[in-house]
């Protein structure tokens, strides 16, 4: 087993590097790579496996999901599924295999898809009316079987795609939900379930629904698969499979989600039902395979989350080339037609929707049907829309919709808005003293501005349309889109070219964008919008600054600021108009530039108030620096520079506070004593931290602000840290009160001899904050001991002309247990050279590999020395090339080998099975020495 997990991750290495694509939107891309000669669909891409029922039924799905039908040979398929149907009228799952209502299943959904007819329907009636125990009231799998949830929702499935209601029937129906009746179970939790199994629990819902059973106190069933859903790890979002919540299969994902679909009465899971963020996460984790990609999309399809499996993008096609739609503008007079492209987020056309468009203005109404083009992979409109006439928005709704067997139909929508107007250009001059500036480029102040308005329709050309029922406007907008300027230009009796002057010969404004925005309008409303924009660099400051410099807090204490901002031009300070139209912000950050917080301010009385209160966190003790800033409207920040108002000078010295803080913990239970630590020893226990200037919890704060527990060592005396961990806050639901808890085990970053354990908090810089108990430091002497087996295997292989893998996996191993944690980082050499240095990859459960790849051409055979540091190892050297490794492994590399495999070569992305081992090689070592 652990040589196959290697032989993957030999797999997946060289595929990362080589940049194929991953995951299960590569199956549903390659989707024709897995039928087999047969017809059928198989779980390899392995040339000469048969295909399976099973797997045909998955593939036929995701044909249908995703529309490419077309890619494979759909009439080859329904002959491979004929094949499967014995005598008994049943269907095995491979030919020559017994019948059962799985397969039976599979088939007819199969052939629904395929959207032909069964041959036989009376014959599989009856086996499926062979397999209901008349005792349990449920239907078995297959004569040798027992009744189950399961095969019951497939019976009940079967009649229902047969559409078979008759008294025999109803009757089994009636029984069944009966049985089922009987069957709900309720916990301590409130859930309500058929089945502590969620396969199970599922089916029963599945039966339960098609039996017509009905469901009391919906939530409550809801409730236990929100339960089953993983919190964390690395299968976060997917759903577990047993009783004692330690499994997790994809096909549960499946199941969980299409049960609360049923209960929602088929309407689609919502992302407050179930994490739907994190299932996504999950679902797109999983490596390439048929069952995996079918049931991770029928969950994702019965979802909110479907939305973002498909991207949709509309277009236009403009009859006259001369007239393209541009923007959001179209110009009056233009003739255009749709077209929609319809794909998945990683390119993957979808040609098996129905695509209409509704064409909507307020003067005209069209709606269009799409038809989709394989060669260009979109859906295109055949008639064209005339804008002759016609001003203002026009706004396109387009929807896709396509059947898939058991679903209800699928359905997307999309709009896009365009605005009719005129065809417009601006021809702009800015001029300042002997400098012209092209739009987008920095002004000065002051600037004189000439722009003159060039108007067109597809009847009347720019720039000849100078006269006509219409006003032109210009509002010239600052950085936060503030209106500083506005004038019009009635063209009703105009004659001459349109043209605006304007001089920005203030600094009254703050920096950023001057945006020029030219309108036209009708009595209707405005129809044309055309915007240039030049940029300001002014120096803006911090006015009128209402705080105590060097001022002295503790932790719950307010801060209170207030300020103007303004801009300081030609040794004077120039405040803005419409002042409190402006976003400003007070920044709060460490010395070294850690940014704590950021608060808007809040304009009253014309300034700008900053208030807050400082939290008991650890990255709030200290100095803390305060600067202002202005974003404007685009999202663009502008530091602002502390003005001293009474000198009329700039600060040369920061804005600064200090946060005074002293840490005492308490309530210690099982805490270390002094003593022997033995590699792998557990070490649990846990206290409270205050602040015994407040009496606060003190809290965690930012990445590098924590309270820790480190184990320091002496050498040439500097203290080192070899092992840190941060203990877990405990929130006590009843009183609120704060604990921190301690579940550490001597790990192998930690080298044989004399410790000392202590307990530290550090700022936002990373200073230490000492945890004082009783009044002093809290310290513990310790030494280490005991003994530390590793365990080694090495691999090499080389895949083809291009690229060669190595892969090192080692354990640490203590009293036949496995050791986590260690920080490690690798040195490889070959040959008395030095060809890579890199951290050393480790798993939660104590694995640890080292893995790199070399162009084939330069992997050449003999010995590879991969020497292991720890962090300590190399913190108490000289140098780091002077550091003694903590334990070396060598891979013997034989070079080249040339083996045939039996797979198409271009596929070689999806394998995870059947590589070649150039070369192996498998250690243990003992490290009894002191280290």
């Amino acid at each position: 087993m652990k040589l196959f997990f290697l032989l993957v991750a030999l797999s997946c290495l060289v595929h990362s590097v080589a940049g194929y694509g991953s995951g299960i939107s590569s199956t549903v891309f390659s989707i024709a790579n897995y039928q087999a000669e047969n017809g059928g669909f198989t779980s390899s891409i392995m040339e000469g496996f048969p295909g399976s029922l099973d797997d045909t039924t998955h593939s036929l799905f995701l044909t249908s999901l995703f529309g490419v039908n077309d890619k494979i040979d759909s009439e080859a398929a329904g002959r491979f599924i004929a094949t499967l149907q014995n005598s008994d009228g049943g269907y095995g799952n491979q030919p020559g295999q017994a019948s059962t209502l799985e397969s039976t299943w599979n088939a007819l959904y199969s052939y629904r898809i395929l959207g032909t007819i069964h041959p036989d329907t009376s014959n599989l009636v009856s086996f499926v009316n062979s397999l209901y125990d008349t005792n349990a009231k449920l239907y078995r799998n297959s004569a040798t079987s027992s009744p189950d949830f399961r095969s019951t929702a497939r019976a009940l499935q079967i009649f229902q795609i047969l559409e078979l209601e008759d008294k025999d029937v109803t009757a089994k129906k009636a029984e069944i939900s009966a049985k089922l009746g009987e069957s709900v179970k309720d916990n301590d939790d409130g859930h309500s379930f058929f089945s502590s199994i969620t396969s199970d629990n599922y089916f029963g819902i599945l039966a339960a629904s098609l039996s017509g059973f009905e469901f009391e106190d919906v939530e409550d069933w809801i409730a236990y698969f929100k339960d089953r859903q993983v919190a964390t790890g690395t299968k976060n979002g997917g759903f577990y499979a047993d009783e004692y919540a330690t499994e997790v299969d994809v096909s549960d994902a499946e199941y969980a989600v299409h049960a609360v679909f049923i209960l929602n009465k088929n309407v689609v899971v919502s992302r407050t039902q179930l994490n739907l963020a994190a299932l996504n996460g999950y679902l797109n984790s999983l490596p390439p395979a048929i069952a995996s990609a079918s049931h991770a999309y029928a969950a994702l399809a019965r979802s909110a989350s479907f939305q973002d499996v498909f991207k949709i993008v509309p277009s236009y096609v403009v009859r006259d080339n001369r007239f393209k739609v541009v923007g959001n503008r179209i110009i009056q007079g233009t003739l255009f037609r749709p077209t929609l492209l319809f794909r998945t987020s990683y390119g993957q056309a979808h040609g098996g929707a129905t695509a209409t468009v509704t064409i909507n203005h307020s003067d005209k109404t069209e709606v269009q049907t799409l038809t989709y083009n394989a060669q260009t992979q979109s859906y295109e409109g055949q008639e064209y829309f005339d804008t002759t006439g016609l001003y203002g928005d026009v706004v396109l709704s387009f929807t896709l919709n396509w059947a898939v067997p058991g679903f209800d139909a699928l359905s997307f929508t999309s709009s896009d808005k365009k605005t009719i107007g005129y065809d417009i250009n601006i021809k702009a001059k800015a001029v300042s003293a002997d400098d012209q500036f092209d739009a987008q480029e920095t002004i000065d102040i002051p600037t004189t501005f000439t722009f003159d308005v060039e108007l067109g329709t597809v009847s009347v050309p720019k720039p000849q349309l100078v006269t006509g029922d219409f006003d032109v406007v210009l509002t010239v907008l600052d950085s936060s889109n503030v209106a500083i300027h506005t004038e019009t230009i009635n063209a009703r009796k105009n004659k001459e070219v349109i043209t605006f002057n304007y001089e920005q010969d203030a600094a009254s404004l703050p920096s950023g964008r001057v945006t020029f925005r030219f309108q036209v309008k009708s009595d209707k409303g405005v129809h044309t919008t055309e915007e240039i924009w030049y940029n300001t660099k002014l120096t803006m400051v911090a006015t009128d600054i209402d705080f105590d410099q060097d001022q002295v807090f503790n932790f719950n204490q307010q801060v209170k600021i207030t300020m103007q901002p303004a801009t300081y031009f030609n040794d004077a300070v120039e405040t803005y108009e419409k002042l409190g139209s402006r976003r400003v912000f007070l920044d709060v950050v460490s010395p070294k530039g850690s940014v704590l917080a950021s608060y808007p301010g809040q304009f009253q009385n014309n300034k700008y108030v900053f208030e807050y209160t400082l939290s008991p966190r650890l990255d709030f003790a200290g100095v803390h620096v305060l600067s202002f800033r202005y974003q404007d409207a685009f999202g663009n920040d502008f530091a602002l520079l502390n003005f001293n108002s009474e000198d009329n000078e700039l600060f040369t010295e920061k804005l600064t506070y200090t946060v005074d803080v002293a840490i005492e913990i308490s309530d210690l239970v099982d805490a270390p004593v002094a003593g022997t630590l033995n590699y792998g020893q557990p070490i649990a226990f846990s206290f409270v931290a205050k602040d015994s200037y407040t009496d606060s919890a003190v809290q965690r704060g930012g990445v590098n602000s924590a309270i820790f527990l480190a184990l320091r060592h002496i050498v040439d005396g500097k203290a080192i840290t070899s092992s840190k961990i941060t203990p877990v806050p405990e929130r006590d639901a009843a009183t609120g009160s704060i604990k921190y808890v301690v579940q550490w085990g001597v790990d192998p970053n930690v080298p044989k001899g004399n410790g000392q354990l202590v307990l530290f908090g550090t700022d936002a810089d990373g200073n230490e904050i000492p945890l004082k108990y009783e009044g002093a430091v809290w310290s513990v002497d310790v030494t280490v001991d005991g003994s530390l087996q590793i365990e080694n295997s090495a691999y090499s292989h080389v895949f083809d002309d291009q690229d060669t893998a190595f892969l090192v996996s080692f354990e640490f191993i203590s009293q036949a247990n496995k050791l986590g944690g260690a920080d490690l980082t690798a040195r490889i050499v070959h040959k008395g050279k030095v060809i890579g240095v890199v951290p050393v990859a480790s798993s939660p459960e104590g694995s640890y590999q080292v893995s790199w790849t070399l162009p084939t051409n330069t992997a050449t055979s003999g010995a590879y020395v991969v020497d292991i540091y720890r962090h300590i190892d190399l913190e108490r050297a000289a140098s780091p090339e002077k550091a003694t490794p903590f334990f070396s492994v060598t891979l013997n590399h034989e070079g080249r080998g040339v083996s045939p495999l039996p797979f198409k070569t271009e596929f070689l992305v999806l394998l995870v099975l059947g590589l070649t081992l150039v070369s192996v090689s498998v250690q243990k070592t003992a490290l009894e020495k002191k280290n």
